[in-house]
């Protein structure tokens, strides 16, 4: 009797996991590449895209969300970890968070191991290509894979994980013509947009991607200060927002096909993009436009609303756990090297309208080879690197302090410093007048070094900042004696 009891309760429990997998809803992750907010719903009155504000209409969507490095992997590999990029060890294309830092639980690998059927679709990567195509395209070829599999998926029972991920708007701008003929470029203006005021040289990245390009090459600008003409500057902007636009066509498309009553919807992007923004034309940068994505989720039950809260990317797998109703996960440990945790929070008290308590604050960080202007200052390899750049995001403030990086253990050295920027949010939103030694904002200029501190130091020596300056005779004399000057300072 007692036997038959036993198995009666296991059969019991048994359905219960069935059921409560098969009611749980089905989840579809859509990343697009290098996108800023540039969406109508954002407040981008240049923008044309219907269909993703059709969707925000009906989600929530977060108007400060941060990505943790202006850089593909290394923010997809943060985002899909929860861990932030010092943790992963892992700053650039070339590196294996794997074999540097842990065999860490990624986002879709939990939901695989919780009863999801996990599928990936990934645009291919395309070197430059300046010809325009009326025919099939990467983005165009994964927006029809991922409605192959949706149809193909329709009748099953188990619910699914479903990531997508578009190129655009990364370049090159290889989109159909239609989409450039929504934007004459007499709508942008004047496109130049000049350094910012008292910026340090390493904060600022000479856009090497985009000189690449075999037009940009026969402008002949001057590395790595020249500007961009304003002409082609609208031309580039001007791509830039068609390709934004027919991501947004294929994005209508597919979520044609999406049963949006038992189907959560994420859209997200990896990082930002500058368009001109401080001489800038490129991601690569701790500034407000490379680190600034959309966030938009939708759920069923979930009422549509606008959080002003700021987010970051780390906390996209604890919200859509907690979602779902899976198994919470663990806050970690400080450079935890434990199989699953996060490094980010959930973002269900925000979409449930509970934000009395949320820390408002996001914290990202991009990689230097050295404190002037380089052509790897963009990519530098973990071998090269020498200046880590740290910064947070508060309500009214963004502050960014660059110094001295180990990349043979991973350190950060306090007492080495060779830059630090202040922006007043409240009157600058676009941080062009670098505040940090104005006498009336040293108590927050203080306190924001003092929370990146605790946020960030490990292994380094937290001995009192000495800020490094190059005067413009060290700066041509760095650039023309490299090797023989700067190089012995940097092993």
């Amino acid at each position: 009797m007692t036997t038959h009891i036993i198995k009666l309760i296991v059969i019991l429990f048994t359905v219960r996991i069935v059921l409560c997998v098969n009611q749980r809803p089905n989840i579809i992750l859509i990343l697009a590449d290098d996108l800023r907010p540039t969406i109508g719903k954002y407040g981008d009155q240049l923008a044309f895209t219907p269909n993703l504000d059709r969707l925000i209409e009906r989600s929530c969507y977060f108007t400060k969300a941060y990505s943790q490095q202006a850089l593909c992997a290394p923010s997809r590999n943060s985002m899909l970890t929860s861990r932030r990029p010092d943790t992963l060890h892992l700053y650039d294309f070339y590196s294996y968070w794997r074999t540097f830092a842990g065999n860490f639980t990624t986002l879709p690998q939990y939901f695989k191991e919780n009863g999801y059927y996990t599928y990936s679709v990934v645009g291919a990567n395309q070197r430059f290509i300046l010809q325009r195509s009326e025919g099939t395209l990467p983005d165009i070829e994964s927006k029809v894979e991922a409605k192959n599999f949706l149809a193909a998926f329709k009748n099953r029972s188990q619910p699914f994980f479903l990531a997508v991920g578009f190129h655009k708007p990364h370049i090159p701008f290889r989109i159909p013509d239609k989409y450039f003929k929504l934007y004459p470029q007499t709508k942008f203006g004047n496109s130049t947009n000049w350094r910012q005021y008292g910026v340090p040289d390493v904060a600022w990245n000479p856009y090497t991607d985009i000189r690449k390009r075999h037009d940009v090459k026969q402008l002949d600008i001057p590395f790595p200060y020249g500007p961009i003409p304003s002409a082609f500057g609208m031309s580039i902007k001007q791509a830039y927002y068609a390709s934004v636009s027919y991501i947004d066509n294929l994005f209508g498309n597919l979520l044609s096909a999406v049963d949006l009553n038992n189907t959560i919807v994420v859209f997200a992007s990896d990082h930002g993009w500058s368009l001109g923004e401080h001489g800038e034309w490129a991601k690569y940068s701790n500034f407000e436009v490379a680190l600034r994505v959309p966030l938009v989720v939708y759920a069923p039950g979930i009422t549509p609303r606008r959080i002003d809260n700021i987010v970051e990317l780390v906390d996209l797998f604890p919200t859509l756990v907690d979602l779902v109703n899976l198994p919470p996960i663990a806050k970690c440990k400080r450079f935890s090297k434990k199989k699953l945790c996060t490094e980010g929070n959930s973002l269900l008290p925000l979409l449930k309208g509970l934000s009395a308590r949320w820390p408002d604050q996001a914290f990202s960080q991009y990689p230097r080879p050295g404190p002037i202007p380089r052509k790897n200052s963009d990519k530098p390899r973990l071998p090269k690197i020498r200046i880590m750049g740290y910064t947070v995001r508060k309500t009214d403030f963004r502050y960014t302090i660059w110094m001295r990086f180990y990349p043979r253990n991973f350190s950060s050295d306090w007492s080495q410093i060779f830059g630090e920027e202040l922006y007043d949010h409240r009157f600058d939103s676009a941080e062009n007048e670098n505040l940090v030694d104005r006498r009336e904002f040293k108590r927050i200029r203080l306190e924001l070094r003092s929370l990146l501190k605790k946020q960030f130091s490990f292994g380094a020596s937290l001995g009192r900042p000495q800020r490094k300056k190059l005067s413009w005779r060290e700066a041509l004399l760095y650039e023309a004696y490299r090797p023989q000057i700067l190089q012995p300072s940097y092993p």
